[in-house]
């Protein structure tokens, strides 16, 4: 309780873990994280490898969702959007990168998702940037959120995204995104959402300059050294 200074990635941190009235106080800062926009980036190019690579065919329609098998990330809701729209879509795959997805427990969730035949789900990996690429939507139906680094690495790859809407979500995504998102564990809202994404793409899509701002890696780190030591300086990059 002797800190002179708390800083936080999000309002919404700030707000599940500390008393009402943080705001007022000059105690408190919110810095975004910062991510790699030269490695999270629109590479379409790729998108036929990536795709042949993981035995997604060509012509499939991809949902796509990134996050460890946690309750807060409601994979229940993720699995039922896609039951749903592969009624639509005979072609629709699900992508799903995070640990123990590629876990015997989850794989019996699958089946009784009646999913698990359009599923790849590939557990953790370290090729985000490049499996984005196979991606034709970001769906992300967290209940809870501090900031979702997923959502932003996804925005940031120019991924079209739907997601829910919950307090940290939309402080992660511009003004004016509302049509991107949905109650939370509402599956047939959602599944509106992800099928408008599909048929309109850049309705769907974050802009980028706008998320390369807010989360630009070096100033956003360079603002947090500074409040943890003021005399601090980042190097510039060669």
């Amino acid at each position: 309780w002797g800190a002179t200074r708390i800083l936080s990635n999000s309002r919404a941190a700030l707000d599940h873990h500390h008393v009402p009235g943080w705001a007022q106080s000059a105690k408190f800062g919110v810095i975004p994280n910062g991510v790699d926009a030269t490695r999270f980036r629109p590479q379409p190019e790729r998108r036929a490898k990536q795709r042949a690579a993981l035995g997604i065919p060509s012509e499939a329609r991809v949902i796509g969702h990134v996050g460890r098998l946690d309750p807060a990330k409601d994979h229940d809701t993720l699995l039922a959007v896609a039951a749903q729209l592969h009624m639509q879509y005979s072609s629709l795959r699900l992508l799903l990168v995070g640990s123990d997805t590629e876990s015997a427990s989850f794989t019996k969730r699958l089946e009784r998702a009646g999913v698990v035949g359009i599923t790849h789900a590939l557990g953790t990996r370290t090729d985000i940037d490049q499996l984005h690429q196979a991606m034709d939507v970001f769906l992300f139906p967290s209940i809870t959120e501090g900031q979702p680094n997923a959502l932003i690495e996804a925005m940031l790859s120019g991924l079209p995204i739907v997601a829910s809407d919950i307090p940290g979500i939309c402080e992660a995504l511009p003004p004016g995104a509302g049509s991107l998102l949905f109650p939370a564990r509402d599956v047939s809202a959602a599944a509106a959402r992800v099928a408008a994404a599909l048929a309109d793409p850049d309705a769907a899509r974050v802009p980028r300059d706008w998320a390369a701002a807010r989360y630009d890696l070096a100033r956003n780190l360079d603002t947090a050294l500074r409040e943890i030591a003021p005399s601090h300086t980042v190097p510039a990059r060669a």
